[in-house]
């Protein structure tokens, strides 16, 4: 069953893997659909999630609200870039709607509802959003590739090694296959495509900032996998759908790919 799970996962990843190279590189807009697709099944995703937890969360409204959002940062992208308090809004809107999924029972207010279907939007689309924002910086396309390639390294290594040799539970109550050989196999794996990568795609950044950088971003992967992890356990799921062969559902693929997009977007910047 491992063996089955894992072909699939990796037939899944090396379809997608070429599908999402050449949308980021070709850009324009097929990028910028091929995001609202994303924003779309994630948003109704997340809704199904929360609505399991208790809440009455519009699946319709919440794919329709993300998706207008996202299409206002994608039209007002050089505004965002070049205007500092626009981005440090958007952050904090993302964080504060974290909270609210992490901590759901700080909020006590009859609108508590209203208030979830708010967060769901800001938090999907503020993330996702920030892959856009970063196409459309200059020399964007190659960190991107990068940045995705040290991911997809982190992300099968930690599976395989996870499957395979895993003993050790990292969060059982939360992720119960989750083991810490896998976490080290994916930070591990991590570092090497990033040393590789930035060899290959000519990156000019120093040998310990491109370790660090795969160290960083294997790690954030990691968070991210168990965070996502830590929604579907209170939901009693254990993939957020069925629409990807291994993989389970765009969310079960984005939880590794998510909070990476913010040290992607902060990166281009500092480089």
């Amino acid at each position: 069953m491992v063996k089955f799970d894992l072909i699939k996962r990796i037939v899944t990843s090396l379809i997608l893997l070429p599908i999402v190279i050449s949308v980021i590189i070709l850009g324009s807009y097929l990028f910028f659909i091929s995001i609202l697709l994303l924003v779309a099944f994630a948003s109704y995703e997340m809704s199904r999630v929360v609505r399991l937890w208790g809440y009455d969360i519009s699946s319709f409204w919440s794919v329709v609200l993300s998706v207008l959002l996202t299409s206002i940062i994608h039209f007002n992208a050089s505004s965002f870039n070049e205007n500092i308090w626009l981005i440090l809004t958007l952050q904090i809107g993302i964080f504060i709607s974290l909270i609210c999924f992490l901590k759901p029972n700080l909020i006590q207010l009859k609108i508590k509802d209203y208030l979830f279907n708010i967060a769901l939007v800001i938090y999907i689309s503020g993330i996702l959003s920030h892959l856009l924002l970063a196409r459309y910086m200059e020399n964007s396309i190659n960190i991107i590739l990068f940045v995705m390639l040290v991911i997809f390294a982190s992300d099968t290594s930690a599976f395989l090694f996870g499957k395979t040799l895993g003993k050790r539970k990292l969060a059982p109550k939360i992720s119960p296959s989750k083991t810490y050989e896998g976490a080290i196999a994916g930070v591990i794996a991590a570092s090497i495509m990033a040393f590789s990568a930035s060899l290959y795609f000519e990156l000019n950044i120093r040998f310990i900032y491109v370790i660090l950088l795969g160290i960083l971003i294997g790690i954030i992967a990691q968070t991210g996998d168990i965070l996502e992890s830590k929604f579907k356990r209170r939901a009693n799921l254990t993939n957020s759908s069925e629409i990807l062969p291994g993989h389970g559902g765009v969310l079960d693929r984005l939880d590794s790919v998510a909070l990476n997009l913010l040290l992607l977007y902060y990166f281009l910047l500092w480089y």
